[in-house]
């Protein structure tokens, strides 16, 4: 399935054999893998289609046996996605398709040979007849079509996806491209040159700071629009990403920065950090519990963030009264905010007077997840605001969410269209891999005419669009929805397939599909939207799709994430009996359960 920028694919485990191994340079080592399952295969009883990759920055994800283990802990395959079941040995890296050849099932890959980690050791060791497994790709990105220059920029671990680039065009237009190397012989890489093509080495020595962003933010641009694709040390790369979104102003469409690796922090015995962020001001330690009791860092750095003073400082370095006005502080209280944000090191004040991004502040902005979390204007940013209503929320059973903001998390969204299009973004972002196998489940019937119905509504309606153009399409949702679901749909290139009816007025449908609604509603608001789906005008059968967490959390990180789900939602993540208790609860008989991938499945409904 196509998006604006992304092309989807069936998220699919391949068992493959190296064919053979060679050396394309020193610091390099290639690995030819090949198998039938590189073609379409059947396997558990399912069809499963063949390798795909469309664009050179590609990744596929290579499982690697754990400590004492002889062979990799796999997840389990659905129609068009995968789930991982819990595993604490399973070790895996990406890694770019650098070449691909359908006909002779022949797949390259390049393993930048350093250290000693799983995926270096096993390149090293790789002979033909050897057997690995792989998934993905699960999307390839698709460039935008106004570009008129290319800039390429990377470390050795970039040198696949750029050599790539280069074999394939995929753009017309002068072509730049940057490489830092730190190892004698990486520069012995072939890349092809020919046509307007100009290629800069930067030999840094190892150890010493990466001077790949100072580069190019220092080198001339050519005139027109350009796009930028940079890949290497995660850390070596924030200043360039800040650079490119706030200094230079590019478009997200013409910018492609990924971290593929994060070096290790060195740290000198007896140094001390930047900020001794766990000493009081009487030069007291504090203890691990006082700095897990202290709340002032998470409310200033959410401040900071949604008031914009964070991004503003990201501009570059910023005067006070400037970015008092910027974020609408007082003078007084910016003074005072940002000396504190600068003794945590989210900002920095400079001998100058100047505000800079301190170090934590750079490693904030680089995270889009966590700043979302962060931001009052996200809805995730309200849950987590909500968090001061946990107590109330745990004795009585209803959300922090609605305790806090005076409703619920599903009736806030429903009536805010800029929150409810940030969630959709990233829902749309994560569904649309798996989206193609409601078509292609069990439950689906060709010749149905179908209501849509959830935020979910326009990935299903692309995906069906595109599988089974012509089938008759209804959305049906709210105002506010359906202004959202209206701007994905042409975003998809759906919009056409689709017709648009507000609620309550009638529909001519033979089944409902309820595509990711239950998910931010509490108990008694899933039950009620639940048993409004059928209808005699639109039929008796349902397809609820919806995700289910049947493990029990047993980490830190999950138990965080239920505990966030409750705060929203006064209740913990829904398992497949959850949902299928709410469903019978709303008058439905419960079909058969298909999974989709990544906990989503589809479960088939039948009023009684």
């Amino acid at each position: 399935m196509r998006t604006a920028d992304l092309i989807t694919f069936p998220v699919v485990l391949r068992r493959l054999t190296v064919a053979r191994v060679s050396d394309p340079s020193p610091r390099m080592r290639r690995v030819t893998l090949t198998g039938e399952h590189l073609a379409a295969f059947h396997r558990d009883g399912l069809d499963l289609p063949a390798f795909v990759t469309e664009s050179f920055d590609d990744h596929i994800k290579v499982l690697f046996p754990g400590p004492g283990q002889t062979e990799a802990d796999l997840p389990v395959q659905h129609r068009s996605g995968i789930d991982w079941p819990h595993s604490s040995a399973r070790i895996s890296r990406d890694y770019t398709p650098r070449r691909f050849d359908p006909v002779a099932r022949e797949l390259d890959l390049d393993f930048v040979l350093h250290g000693h980690g799983p995926a270096a050791t096993w390149a090293r060791r790789a002979e033909p007849g050897d057997v690995v497994h792989c998934v993905g790709p699960k999307s390839s990105l698709v460039l935008p079509s106004d570009v008129d220059s290319v800039l390429l920029v990377g470390d050795e671990t970039a040198l696949p996806a750029i050599g790539r680039f280069l074999d394939e065009r995929p753009v017309a237009g002068p072509i730049r491209v940057v490489l830092e190397i730190r190892q004698e012989g990486a520069d012995e890489y072939p890349l092809n040159v020919e046509g307007d093509v100009e290629v800069t080495w930067l030999r840094t020595p190892p150890g010493a700071p990466s001077v790949l962003a100072e580069h190019v933010m220092a080198a001339h641009w050519p005139e027109g629009t350009p796009f930028l694709w940079c890949g290497g040390e995660a850390g070596a790369l924030k200043p360039l990403r800040r650079w490119c979104t706030y200094t230079r102003g590019l478009a997200k469409r013409h910018v492609n920065i990924t971290g593929y690796w994060r070096a290790p922090v060195p740290r000198a015995d007896g140094e001390q950090p930047a900020v001794a962020a766990n000493v009081n001001d009487h030069g007291h330690e504090l203890s691990p519990l006082e700095l897990l009791l202290d709340p002032m860092p998470t409310f200033a750095v959410r401040a900071a963030v949604s008031t914009g003073l964070l991004t503003a400082v990201a501009g570059g370095p910023t005067p006070p009264r400037e970015l008092a006005a910027l974020a609408g502080l007082g003078a007084e209280a910016a003074s005072l905010f940002t000396r504190y944000l600068a003794s945590v090191d989210v900002l920095a004040i400079g001998d100058d007077g100047l505000v800079r991004l301190g170090g934590l502040g750079e490693d904030l902005l680089d995270d889009r997840f966590l700043v979302r979390r962060l931001d009052d204007r996200h809805v995730d940013g309200m849950v987590d605001a909500a968090l001061h209503r946990l107590t109330e929320s745990l004795r009585t059973g209803a959300s922090a969410f609605a305790l806090a903001h005076g409703a619920t998390m599903s009736a806030t969204l429903a009536a805010d269209h800029e929150r409810l299009e940030r969630v959709s973004d990233g829902m749309g972002w994560s569904f649309a891999y798996l989206a193609e196998g409601i078509v292609a489940s069990p439950a689906w019937r060709d010749g149905e005419r179908l209501r849509l119905t959830g935020p979910g509504s326009a990935v299903v309606a692309q995906a069906v669009h595109g599988t089974r153009p012509g089938t008759p399409m209804v959305v049906q949702e709210g105002p506010v929805v359906v202004s959202v679901l209206e701007n994905a749909l042409a975003d998809g290139g759906a919009r056409e397939a689709v017709t648009i009816v507000p609620q309550g007025e009638p529909v001519e449908a033979d089944a409902t599909v309820c595509a990711l609604a239950l998910g931010r509603m509490n108990d008694g608001e899933a039950v009620a939207l639940l048993a409004s789906l059928t209808g005699a005008s639109y039929g008796r059968r349902v397809l609820l799709v919806e995700t289910a967490e049947d493990d029990e959390p047993d980490d830190r990180e999950e138990l965080t994430s239920a505990m966030r789900h409750w705060a929203a939602t006064g209740s913990p993540p829904r398992s497949t009996v959850d949902l299928t208790a709410l469903a019978d609860r709303a008058g439905f008989d419960v079909g058969d359960v298909h999974r989709l991938g990544w906990g989503h499945l589809v479960v088939e409904l039948t009023a009684r």
